[in-house]
């Protein structure tokens, strides 16, 4: 994959339709919920119907993360429990994304997944609809933080360092709204940020991304949230992720956290 300027990396736009604003919540996260959270633990377009799902589904005990290499079903079922699909309904019709529950009541997702919507919901892999009452995004990078109005099944440990290139990484995410789709890869390298310009730059990673992949989840070796897909390659669609470092540094700084922008007026 090409570096630097010669890298074309491409994050689908937001659909736009009429609108009724969304209900402001006042922020209900402090900084000190937030960094507990962290102690204690995509691109998207109009998608097609999603697949039937039995709501109610028995539900596992949750994974547990020990900081030792998981084995390789492991750590798929802890990625299948942790990501969830996105549906924002607003400005132009309905699009989807992806997005990693980091605590029982909150997630994270990109900012683009989000933005311009009259109403966001979020679908759990038992098929449970929960509804995001309060979202807020960063100033600096591809990244948005929302609370949901009900429990998660399960929550991604969030990393403390960003990986090393050559780091073996699982990436998940609903590509187009459909099926959740998990893939083995590795992290080859770090690299500028083309689209946004964070000085945290992005992770390059050897895996193949589609719409709807972006906000979802790249879990390390042993379970742990190590970066959020945002972005794609054009030509061989390879994925590039928001590091950690980036996401705890946007949750640590609570206040430098926004109001996700509405629909423009009059559309």
């Amino acid at each position: 994959m090409p570096s630097g300027a010669e890298a074309v990396v491409r994050a689908s736009g937001r659909a736009s339709r009429g609108h009724a604003p969304r209900r402001r919540i006042p922020w209900a996260l402090t900084a000190a919920l937030l960094a507990a959270l962290l102690l204690a633990a995509g691109c998207i377009e109009e998608p097609p119907a999603p697949p039937a799902v039995e709501a109610g589904s028995a539900t596992p005990a949750p994974v547990a993360t020990t900081g030792e290499p998981l084995r390789a079903e492991t750590i798929e079922r802890l990625a299948r429990e942790v990501t969830l699909r996105v549906r924002n309904l607003g400005c132009g019709g309905l699009a989807t994304g992806s997005a990693v529950a980091i605590g029982s009541d909150l997630l994270v997702t990109n900012r683009h997944v989000i933005e311009g919507a009259d109403r966001l919901e979020v679908t759990t892999w038992d098929g449970h609809t929960l509804t995001v009452g309060v979202a807020k995004a960063a100033t600096t990078h591809d990244i948005a933080v929302a609370e949901v109005d009900g429990g998660l099944p399960d929550a991604a440990a969030v990393a403390a360092a960003d990986v090393e290139a050559g780091a073996d990484v699982l990436v998940a995410g609903y590509p187009r709204g459909g099926a959740l789709s998990i893939a083995e890869g590795r992290v080859t390298r770090r690299t500028e940020d083309l689209l946004f310009g964070a000085e945290a730059g992005a992770l390059a990673l050897d895996v193949e991304v589609r719409p709807g992949n972006s906000g979802g989840p790249v879990l390390d070796a042993e379970g742990r949230l190590v970066g959020i897909v945002y972005a794609y390659a054009e030509g061989d669609g390879r994925g590039f992720a928001v590091p950690v470092s980036a996401l705890r540094d946007a949750l640590e700084a609570g206040e430098a956290l926004v109001d996700v922008p509405d629909c423009p007026p009059g559309t």
